[in-house]
């Protein structure tokens, strides 16, 4: 690792769990871009607010899907950014869906997933 602020993000979302599954040389960057994205969703309040509020529990598991697939991508600020507003773009474009999905108790939570999925897999893929 690095310096102590990057060992104190590290630690801080290792211990969470988000990084278990991940290999070595992905954890700093996954725990960098973890970080990066609840810095722009703390920040997305009030005159400030530019994110659909369901992407506070999207974004975390759809970025890390998004990693899986694309070990490679830099999880710099400026990614984080344009994720976040492509991202907002599909959940907006895809709310009735998301929000019928929520609320039916009886259908298979994996649906909600896989729209996810498709964002990370259809939509994101190749950036």
């Amino acid at each position: 690792m690095g310096n102590i602020k990057e060992d104190k993000i590290y630690e801080k979302w290792n211990n969470l769990g988000f990084l278990q599954g991940f290999s070595e040389d992905n954890k700093m960057n996954l725990a960098n871009g973890y970080e990066r994205l609840a810095n722009h969703l703390l920040a997305n309040t009030g005159d400030n607010k530019i994110y659909n509020k369901q992407l506070d529990s999207y974004s975390f598991p759809v970025l890390r899907r998004y990693l899986t697939l694309n070990p490679n991508i830099n999880l710099t600020d400026e990614f984080i950014m344009d994720f976040l507003f492509e991202l907002n773009k599909y959940v907006e474009i895809n709310k009735e869906i998301l929000q019928n999905i929520t609320m039916e108790v009886n259908l298979d939570d994996d649906i909600q997933a896989k729209l996810l999925l498709k964002f990370c897999e259809e939509i994101y893929n190749g950036r």
